[in-house]
């Protein structure tokens, strides 16, 4: 009778003991998996966060460059203008005119 308590108790003991192991090895894996998820989560952010720089600075340079497009574009009718205002000028000197002479 004695030594069937003592197996039961080693038993008992035996499995508490890997109830325990077991205890602490799934903590272990659930704290591991955290520590990676977040691990990962910074990567995915610290890329997001260069993205979203690179993109606005594409965005920037796109603005800037169509700015300097449109001057470019509003300078060049502007000089046109001008070159034909000479031009008529010209013809209207030639014929002894002048702008203000043929707007009245």
């Amino acid at each position: 009778m004695e030594r069937r308590r003592n197996v039961f108790y080693e038993a008992l003991n035996n499995s508490t003991s890997r109830h325990s192991r077991l205890k602490s090895r799934i903590q272990f894996q659930a704290q591991e998996t955290e520590r990676l998820m977040r691990q990962h989560f910074q990567t995915l952010h610290q890329f997001l966060k260069e993205e979203e720089e690179n993109r606005v600075a594409a965005l920037k340079d796109e603005e800037h460059r169509k700015m300097e497009e449109l001057e470019t574009s509003e300078e060049q009718r502007i000089q046109a203008v001008l070159f034909r205002a000479r031009a008529v000028e010209g013809v209207l000197g030639e014929n002894g005119a002048t702008f203000q002479e043929v707007k009245q």
